[in-house]
């Protein structure tokens, strides 16, 4: 026989069920703002001359972000940072 429900185990399901419609409501919103701010990360075509350093320096002020540069890239780049090519459109990360 299956077992009756109180109005308590009712209440708290619904309960239940609104806390969990809150929380996907707010993943929602904060993955929408974080593709926005990724959306709105710089792009920077590479000219000739340029290294993942050299662009680190021009556009972050610290050579030392580069690697910053190239985890972001590494789809555009593939497997050595240091073949980067003329023409590459590389996302920079924020200040």
């Amino acid at each position: 026989m299956p077992e009756k429900k109180t109005t308590d185990d009712l209440m708290g399901q619904i309960l239940s069920q609104q806390e969990e419609n809150e929380q996907d409501a707010k993943f929602d919103e904060v993955k929408a703002r974080l593709d926005r701010q990724a959306a709105a990360r710089a792009k920077y075509a590479v000219q000739p001359g340029d290294t993942l350093g050299s662009i680190a320096v021009t556009r972050l002020g610290d050579g030392a972000r580069w690697e910053e540069i190239y985890e972001l890239n590494k789809d555009v780049i593939g497997d050595d940072p240091d073949k980067i090519e003329v023409g590459m459109k590389l996302t920079i990360p924020e200040k």
